[in-house]
């Protein structure tokens, strides 16, 4: 069973598992974080959990280090785009209600392109992207023969989501080459919510163990100071501070970073900054 259906079942969640039956099969394939995260709104909690999508010996990681406050921007309502040039993914996102509240704000995931030139991820069986023909594709994801529409060097199909939602699948090619350039998924109609990402038994033992090998020292760290370890950080307030509980509950509270990176800001006012500390979670 691939991975999807593994994260899907390991949360006991008959909801999903529908969802994922009615999921156009040979999408299975690409990344599951991508395909639970489009047209989902919500707190992108696909898109920021590290992924765990089976890959080639060779292949990069995907979407383990985008910074919480580039993923989750805030400033307008307006669909943003996030490229990822060395993965070769290109993410379309959009802040649902950017004046809410920090706790209560959502996000969605327009659209996902992979640049199948780069792309060194998951692809559908058989076929190495960049190589993929229109033929290819509209053998495996062709629905009906009335929402396949080619012309030139442009593919376009409508595709069954997860819980059935409506999906549009664009691909383009190279016209000098031949090659495929771009592969894109796209949401179609309305928002559905975001389904909650299950704990892996993986995860669990190596939290603890991981814990244990970093010194005390260097399990806290300062906004902008250099992060000591890589991994997953948590900002906090002192408990005195008025804003402490909101800020608690803040989605953008945890960032992924590397060491050496330049640590996270929670986004207050530069001397309120100076308050906020960042605790070391787990390794990646």
């Amino acid at each position: 069973m691939d991975e999807l259906a593994q994260a899907l079942n390991a949360a006991h969640d008959a909801t999903a598992m529908t969802a994922l039956l009615k999921l156009n099969p040979h999408l299975q394939t690409l990344p599951s974080p991508l395909l639970a995260q489009l047209g989902a709104a919500g707190q992108l909690q696909w898109l920021r959990q590290r992924p765990h999508v089976p890959q080639a010996p060779d292949a990069q990681p995907q979407l383990t280090d985008i910074p919480a406050e580039l993923l989750c921007q805030n400033t307008h309502d307006q669909p943003y785009p996030l490229h990822h040039s060395e993965q070769g993914l290109s993410l379309t996102l959009q802040c649902l209600n950017p004046t809410a509240s920090p706790p209560e704000r959502r996000w969605g995931l327009h659209s996902f392109m992979i640049h199948a030139q780069v792309w060194q991820g998951p692809w559908f069986e058989g076929i190495k992207p960049a190589q993929t023909t229109a033929q290819e594709l509209i053998e495996r994801l062709g629905e009906t023969e009335e929402e396949i529409a080619h012309q030139g060097p442009v593919l376009c199909m409508g595709v069954t989501g997860l819980h059935g939602q409506a999906w549009s699948a664009v691909a383009v090619w190279d016209e000098a080459t031949g090659e495929l350039d771009t592969f894109c998924l796209i949401r179609v109609g309305d928002w559905r919510e975001e389904d909650p990402v299950p704990e892996t038994a993986a995860q669990q033992p190596q939290q603890p163990a991981a814990q244990e090998e970093l010194a005390p020292q260097a399990r806290t760290c300062r906004s902008g100071q250099p992060t000591p370890a890589h991994g997953v950080w948590e900002a906090s307030l002192p408990e005195h501070h008025p804003q402490a509980a909101l800020y608690a509950q803040a989605p953008h509270r945890f960032v992924y970073r590397r060491a050496g990176d330049a640590m996270g800001v929670l986004g207050l006012p530069a001397e309120q900054e100076a308050w906020v500390t960042w605790r070391w979670v787990r390794a990646g």
